[in-house]
């Protein structure tokens, strides 16, 4: 806790000395994209579109309002749109699975490997450490690639990881028994469960930064401001998220200890390939 308490500390230094909020263009396409949804006005040029910027954000709330509603009225407005819809279930996923699979390690390693609370702890520490680096290689990879095409390449590295993890030599082993099969070459030896959670790990962390990123852009505007914007939704969906797999290890837990990885695995493998599949299918309406 001291630790990442002053890597934090560090990070939150250097974002203040460094951070310059660039300019919201996002919100001038959604006004765009509005317009042209409605078909009732029609695309803004571009010195239109910076006096409406201009407007938005004066300081003037009663302009703002006004504005608003001449741009989104209210027999049409749509407060989710699919784009949005797709990238809130790519978020609650993400935290699922981060979560059924982090907050499992301590169950599995103890029961099928017989790690020490030591060991247990490194692991969570290794993955810990990961954070911050992750999400500044995520920034800086993020002037040169689409949101769209590293979302690919992160969920397939989790897929590729959660796969790494699915132990086939388990399916005909006594549920009652604990370990694992060690005698068998194909089974989920300590180095590759470790090598399957940290691509896990690393996959759908840089995952989440990306999918928030793609959620910025695509957001309705009446979902942009306000306390019940976009962002509260997501916090909420990663309460849930959270919560939702949590029960989702008790259960598995109370079946079998000795096949609880593969039952945890198993939907995480596809999930992770139903998301694959929705960002592909919907990669016009998200690549903004």
């Amino acid at each position: 806790g001291y630790l990442m308490s002053i890597l934090w500390g560090i990070y939150l230094v250097f974002l203040m000395i460094y951070f310059e909020e660039s300019e919201r263009f996002g919100l001038l396409e959604i006004v765009a994209k509005s317009r042209m949804e409605q078909n009732e006005y029609d695309p803004p040029s571009i010195d239109q579109a910076y006096s409406i910027d201009t407007t938005i954000y004066s300081e003037d709330e009663d302009d703002n309002l006004e504005v608003e509603d001449e741009l989104m009225p209210s027999k049409t407005t749509r407060y989710l749109n699919e784009a949005t819809v797709i990238c809130m279930c790519m978020k609650f996923i993400g935290k699922f699975v981060l979560e059924l699979m982090g907050c499992s390690v301590s169950l599995i390693t103890r029961h099928r490997y017989d790690w020490s609370v030591r060991q247990i702890g490194a692991l969570s520490f290794v993955n810990g450490l990961l954070v911050i680096p992750i999400s500044t290689s995520i920034g800086y990879l993020s002037q040169y690639y689409t949101d769209i095409t590293m979302l690919f390449w992160l969920l397939g590295i989790a897929f590729c990881g959660l796969f790494i993890l699915f132990d086939f030599t388990d399916l005909g082993a006594d549920p009652n028994e604990d370990g694992y099969n060690y005698n068998m070459f194909w089974a989920v030896r300590p180095w590759r469960y470790i090598v399957g959670i940290v691509m896990e790990f690393c996959g759908f962390q840089a995952a989440q930064s990306v999918i928030l990123s793609m959620l910025s852009k695509v957001v309705p505007l009446k979902l942009a401001k306000g306390t019940f914007n976009a962002g509260f939704i997501t916090t909420i969906l990663s309460t849930l998220a959270r919560a939702n797999g949590d029960v989702l290890i008790t259960i598995m837990g109370l079946v079998s200890l000795r096949q609880l990885l593969n039952l945890l695995v198993l939907p995480s493998i596809l999930l992770t390939g139903f998301c694959i599949m929705i960002s592909r299918f919907h990669a016009h309406k998200l690549s903004v």
